[in-house]
């Protein structure tokens, strides 16, 4: 694994997990939805990756086929249930899953989009080889690091878990410091884990 460069105490870069996005999108969480405000006021540097938005796509894809299936069609939970890995858009839904994309965008137009490189899919490999992450959460993982972000947000607790874990074996097991810059908490705690880490902006 090479060395990069780390954000600079003044501003650090956060990894946004795709779970916040939804969180904010379906306004499920008061916590995230504060949060990214926070973060625009502020003006600090956060990244998402392609393939976050690739999930978000498919959370709106079967949330549109869902709320066709269930209003429109009548058909019964259980039919969805049992429909539901198997969509069936339109091309109007389609449409509407693009102007959703474009208002993420939009709205959040301070996220850099990240894509991995070769070194960072050969990192994603090798996290889910040596680490209970899920392949998903291996691939976000990984787009933070080459990010350079100090902090990945997220509300998945298995997530935390196991990444934390993964941090620090890594850390014992190769003497690198990489991966002592990079910490993984929710929303709630990032703002003291910022301003533990030494950022200026930790501080609400």
């Amino acid at each position: 694994m090479s060395a990069r460069k780390v954000e600079s105490k003044e501003k650090p870069s956060i990894y946004i997990d795709t779970c916040i996005l939804r969180d904010v999108k379906d306004r499920r969480n008061q916590g995230s939805i504060d949060f990214m405000s926070w973060i625009k006021i502020k003006g600090l540097t956060c990244a998402i990756s392609i393939f976050g938005l690739m999930e978000l796509t498919g959370i709106e894809k079967e949330d549109i086929f869902i709320r066709r299936m269930l209003v429109y069609e009548k058909a019964t939970l259980d039919e969805v249930i049992s429909m539901r890995k198997t969509t069936d858009l339109k091309r109007d839904e389609f449409v509407k899953c693009s102007q959703y994309i474009e208002q993420v965008a939009d709205t959040y137009s301070f996220l850099k989009v990240v894509d991995l490189d070769n070194n960072g899919w050969n990192l994603a490999l090798t996290i889910a080889v040596f680490s209970n992450l899920h392949a998903t959460d291996a691939i976000h993982l990984a787009t933070a690091w080459q990010a350079d972000c100090a902090v990945i947000i997220t509300r998945d607790t298995f997530f935390i878990k196991e990444a934390t874990r993964y941090l620090k074996a890594e850390k014992l097991d190769s003497g690198d410091s990489v991966w002592s810059v990079l910490r993984i908490c929710e929303p709630k705690e990032c703002y003291s884990v910022l301003e533990d880490m030494g950022f200026e902006h930790g501080t609400r």
